[in-house]
């Protein structure tokens, strides 16, 4: 348990009183601050002040019983802290004469119907109590101000127990030197207390090996206030060697990372620095014979170091060989080990499994560039995640020759479980979309099922009856001709090409037509495409807003290969016509119809 820091105080100024006898130091109430009780003051005493014998009481746990006789030096008292047991046993530490002890023995209770303990006997406890030698006593005090320290620091009593331990052999000069260290590298309080309660092994290190490895990375170029958080985040990185690291830092420069991305890359990734030089050769190795190249080795390295360490190296060749022989290499692999750093620790077998199965529903070109695209895939069980979810599909109206196309494009659908799902699917049928309309809108936009209903869904269904689209069907028009329109963020996609369309001088109506007849026309960038597009159709092709009103899908074609060149082609041959004659045809047909030589034709068409 921890101590506020009023009680730090209150102990402090305790100790102070103490010097002559340490026992009032448990008398004061302290040793149930420090966590050696649970009782802040004895409830049995007996003896004089050459031979005291303090029992508290534990609730449900025992009692503890101390027996004192004078002072015992700060690593015994360490150790009996931190164990909270007797720590030495035997006829050789018996005291003997006037011998200082300090034992303890945790006596076992009774317990009444109400659960209260009580203590044993004076009998069964002079039976029980034993007395163990612990040396020289100079150093009670000195032990009890460094226990106080580690308390002000706020850690708990757990980790004091830690600190303490790993504390035993050390003297009081060589704990504050190492704290004083720490505090004049720049760590406050809470960077201490974040270290001791993380690594409390760290009191062993040498103050010197703490200053030359601050030194070394500050020379990096890392900042003092992000290398103090790179330590508290993993403090096993201070008392490592510092050696090692040198030639990790040396060998990263030679895969091709500048210096000036260590700051950048060790704030983010720090674990880089802790792994085996060895094993991250040897992974360097394996990726290259992969296809993965320098630049794609570097990207890795800064996003996903931890791969380069792995638990165990046995089938990672056996796991790669199986990526390489699905396609999985080169950038794919590195886009897949981005995504799941634990990609080459899947089992073999499993996946394999799981590629036979996807096989029976694609074709194998197809296969081969899903799993280029999601290679993760292949980690969902097949029979308990795959087929339950393929099955829930062909519930919802999804026909068994379109399950392998939204499998390719939403392969994250099957990343969800079905109750996941189901919110969605129950709110979509809601708005009027039916089991029929609902396996045509999941086979053309699958992602749709992966929206939030609440969060997501909802607020675009609002935004658009907003605009006009108020009629029962007119959601379910929007559903089944794009709904992954309604995956767009509102306030940067939706609202400013409303907004834009707006400004042309079309009406409310007009609009909510134009995105009933071609939702994707709001998928369109306003700066690339719908601007460009209405200034050509306004300024050089000299037509009224009013036709695309009527054929909104003009949006939608290439401004600089469809739309230009074949205005040109008709001026050239003087011929005016319809948007939708103009740029729906192909270019074979377009040819035919317009740009024949036949002059009887022409004149027709010109009519």
């Amino acid at each position: 348990m921890g101590v506020a820091q009023e009680d730090c105080r209150a102990i402090s100024r305790e100790m102070e009183l103490m010097r002559g006898d340490p026992l009032q130091f448990l008398l004061s109430g302290a040793a149930y601050n420090m966590g050696i009780c649970t009782a802040k003051t004895p409830v049995y005493t007996s003896g004089c002040c050459q031979h005291l014998r303090l029992t508290f009481r534990k609730k449900r746990r025992g009692e503890l019983v101390f027996q004192c006789q004078s002072r015992s030096p700060f690593r015994r008292v360490c150790s009996l802290i931190a164990s909270n047991t007797a720590i030495e046993e035997g006829n050789d530490t018996i005291a003997k004469g006037n011998a200082p002890v300090f034992p303890l023995e945790i006596g076992k209770s009774k317990y009444g119907k109400g659960g209260s303990v009580f203590c044993e006997s004076d009998k069964k406890l002079e039976e029980r109590t034993t007395s163990y030698h612990f040396g020289d006593s100079s150093s009670l005090i000195k032990g009890y101000r460094i226990v106080c320290y580690f308390q002000q620091l706020g850690i708990s009593a757990q980790v004091l127990r830690r600190c303490l331990k790993h504390a035993n052999e050390l003297s009081e000069d060589d704990v504050m030197k190492l704290m004083s260290t720490f505090r004049s590298l720049g760590l406050k309080r809470g960077d201490l207390k974040a270290l001791l309660s993380r690594r409390s092994s760290l009191l062993r290190v040498q103050p010197e090996q703490v200053q030359h490895m601050f030194r070394y990375f500050l020379s990096l170029g890392l900042k003092n206030a992000n290398l103090i958080r790179i330590c508290v985040q993993r403090p096993a990185l201070i008392d490592s060697d510092l050696g090692n690291i040198r030639e990790i830092i040396c060998y990263l420069t030679l895969l091709g990372i500048r210096k000036e991305a260590f700051p950048t890359m060790f704030s983010r990734r720090p674990q880089i620095l802790e792994c085996n030089l060895e094993r991250l050769r040897y992974m360097v190795g394996l990726l290259v014979q992969a296809g993965v190249s320098q630049t794609e080795l570097v990207t890795l390295l800064q996003r996903v170091p931890e791969i380069f360490f792995p638990s165990g190296q046995d089938n990672l060749q056996v796991n790669l060989d199986f990526w390489i022989s699905v396609g999985v290499e080169g950038k794919a692999l590195c886009r897949a080990l981005i995504r799941r750093p634990n990609l080459l620790s899947y089992d073999t077998e499993n996946l394999k499994i799981t590629y036979s199965f996807l096989q029976g529903l694609m074709r194998s070109g197809e296969l081969r560039k899903l799993v280029r695209k999601y290679a993760e895939i292949l980690a969902f069980d097949s029979r308990r995640k795959l087929e339950p979810l393929i099955m829930y599909l062909l519930e919802l109206g999804v026909k068994d020759k379109d399950i392998g196309k939204i499998i390719l494009r939403r392969p994250q659908l099957f990343a969800y479980t079905i109750s996941g799902l189901e919110k969605t699917v129950i709110y979509l049928n809601s708005l009027g979309v039916r089991r029929k309309m609902l396996g045509k809108v999941i086979t053309l936009s699958p992602q749709v099922l992966t929206l939030n209903a609440e969060e997501k869904l909802k607020q675009g269904v609002d935004f658009f009856r907003s605009i006009g689209l108020d009629k029962e069907m007119d959601m379910v028009f929007i559903f089944s001709r794009n709904a992954q329109i309604l995956c767009c963020s509102i306030e940067k996609n939706l609202r400013p090409k409303y907004e834009f369309l707006m400004g042309t001088g079309l009406s409310k109506e007009a609009i909510a037509n134009m995105i009933l007849l071609f939702p994707s026309m709001l998928g369109h960038s306003v700066s690339h495409s719908l601007a460009p597009k209405y200034n050509y159709l306004m300024t050089v092709m000299e037509r009224s807003v009013a036709e695309v009103v009527d054929f909104p899908q003009y949006f939608g074609y290439s401004l600089e290969k469809r739309i230009k060149p074949r205005h040109e082609k008709l001026v050239s041959k003087g011929i005016r016509t319809s948007l939708p004659s103009m740029l729906v045809c192909t270019d074979g047909d377009f040819d035919k119809r317009y740009m024949t030589r036949n002059p009887h034709t022409m004149d027709r068409i010109r009519k």
